[in-house]
Parts: C-alpha cells; structure tokens; sequence
C-alpha cells in the first residue's frame, strides 16, 4: 500500500518476469502469461480479502498498480488493474447471475412434470 502525489492510497503488487536468467522469448511468454492470468488472480485475492476490506472500506476505491520487474526493457511495466470494487462487482453480479439461472432452472423443473424439483448448490 503507498500513497501518491495527492495522498490518496493505491494498492501495489508485483509480478516477477525474470532478471535476465531466461531468454527473451521465455521472459515474453511469462510476461504474456502473467498479464492474460492478472485480473483473474486479483479477483480471487480481493474475495479472499473480503474481511480486510470489511476493516478498512476506503481501500475498496484504491487503485491496484501492478509492477512487471523484468531484465527487458520491453516487459518492465507497470499496469493499472481497476480497483478492489471492480472486481468485487464482478464478483457478485457473476453470483447474482447463478441465483438467476438457479431459479430460473427450478421454476422450469417444477412446471414441467410436477415431480421434478432441479436443485443446483455450489
């Protein structure tokens, strides 16, 4: 966590391309890999924080930078990924969409037979 110029916090993580022990091309497959598997990876870790956000609400708006360390000056970057909120929105408009189709799926189950009650837990 650091703050910038204005005071506000922002979140930083970093992601380890290489330090010159891998070819180019394998440092641009990594460096491919890591930026395709980040916003997924940032999702799963915000949910995983939920109580630290419960704790300290004002880091849900901060901005998450993310530090490619590379040897290749090509790869050496460094990339916004949204905020904490957006992947928490993500998160549950994804789990509202499930209770939709679960519903949804049960509604149809019991009109077509009667019998028939289509239960979907995860």
């Amino acid at each position: 966590m650091e703050k910038n110029q204005e005071g506000r916090l922002h979140l930083v993580g970093k992601a380890y391309v290489d330090s010159g022990e891998f070819s180019q091309e394998v440092a641009h497959t990594r460096f491919n890999i890591f930026k395709k598997e980040m916003a997924l990876a940032l999702k799963r870790i915000t949910f995983g924080d939920l109580p630290f956000y419960n704790n300290y609400p004002v880091l849900l708006d901060a901005s998450i930078f993310i530090y490619f360390e590379s040897s290749y000056p090509q790869y050496r970057q460094v990339v916004f990924y949204g905020t904490p909120r957006l992947y928490l929105t993500q998160i549950y408009d994804s789990l509202d969409q499930e209770v939709a189709i679960h519903q949804q799926a049960q509604v149809h189950c019991q009109l077509g037979s009667g019998v028939l009650v289509l239960s979907l837990s995860g």
